[in-house]
């Protein structure tokens, strides 16, 4: 699996998590951590071969994130940020090593 597709499956995820704690169980800090997840996943690009930031979803990120400090729900957006933004970097850095790369 490339790192584009691990950021689209996250994204997806993402989407998946808001539609079930929206919908079908309702739970704030779930539905506040699926759209963190959704937004970091797409901050960073690496569909090419030099990774790139999104800007727009850099600032909707930081938005999301201060709001939810006065909101009360701040530890599920940045739990959420981070696996967005964390797991694609790992996965990028870890094939782009020399120990493992090909």
């Amino acid at each position: 699996m490339n790192t584009h597709r691990l950021t689209q499956a996250l994204a997806f995820a993402g989407v998946a998590g808001l539609v079930y704690f929206w919908l079908l169980s309702p739970n704030n800090s779930g539905v506040v951590g699926s759209v963190a997840l959704m937004i970091a996943s797409g901050i960073v690009q690496y569909s090419s071969d030099r990774p790139f930031i999104l800007p727009l979803y850099a600032w909707l990120a930081g938005i999301l994130l201060v709001l939810q400090i006065f909101r009360g729900e701040f530890l599920a957006a940045l739990l959420g940020t981070v696996l967005g933004l964390g797991l694609p970097y790992m996965h990028y850095r870890i094939n782009r090593s020399r120990f493992f790369h090909r």
